[in-house]
């Protein structure tokens, strides 16, 4: 018993450093485990105006952009299409069902970079569509619970500043009746590119994701 309590008191130095690069690499893998899980969700984007040259498209319903409102919208497909010119002029349709709500065409479009994970695609003159509807959905919502905000009786149309936050958490505002904004996504790893209408926070958020169509092809990239 006493030879064990010897061998122990001259390994102690040994067990001390054992135990402090034990702990060492346990703080080193939650740190990199957090930058790795940081990296996929918000990588860096590396992306040029050339690349978003061509059409873009996405297909939302209202009860998919209502988040945590409930919604008695009218449930009906929505496709929205954009074409970014290479003159750095754009179009935007956007189809509700069988009937075209917006048409727009020959206004200018251009990226922000406010990170390296951090870009932005500015639609000047563009329309906000999806928050449209959600505005419609909201003040539905608060007609079932509660006196809906005076706003809600004199005008179905959100108007002025409002804001988009990104997946690395970077909030752009921009104003409703000047122009319209998405954030420009690329996966970790991937060479695939996207545009998103991002409608709230990234843990609560409900995304409007845009692909990039092959027109040589009629499909998706």
């Amino acid at each position: 018993m006493l030879g064990l309590k010897a061998l122990f008191r001259q390994d102690v130095p040994k067990w001390i450093g054992i135990a402090g690069l034990c702990v060492f690499l346990c703080c080193a893998g939650c740190v990199l485990a957090v930058y790795i899980g940081d990296m996929a969700a918000a990588p860096p984007i590396n992306v040029q105006e050339t690349d978003l040259i061509g059409v873009w498209k996405a297909t939302y319903r209202p009860r998919e952009i209502a988040c945590l409102y409930s919604c008695k919208v009218k449930d009906v497909v929505i496709t929205e299409t954009l074409t970014l010119r290479a003159d750095k002029t754009y179009e935007q349709r956007i189809v509700e069902g069988d009937t075209l709500v917006h048409y727009i065409e020959d206004r200018r479009w251009y990226i922000e970079r406010v990170a390296s994970n951090s870009v932005w695609l500015h639609l000047d003159g563009g329309r906000f569509y999806p928050i449209e509807i959600r505005y419609l959905c909201w003040c539905d919502f608060w007609r079932h619970g509660a006196t809906p905000p005076v706003s809600c009786e004199t005008e179905y149309q959100p108007r002025g500043e409002t804001s988009m936050m990104d997946r690395a958490y970077h909030q752009l505002s921009f104003n409703i009746s000047k122009e319209v904004i998405l954030s420009i996504y690329r996966p970790l790893f991937s060479k695939e590119v996207f545009l998103e209408y991002r409608l709230g926070d990234p843990n609560v958020s409900c995304d409007i994701r845009f692909h990039h169509l092959d027109t040589t092809r009629g499909s998706e990239k």
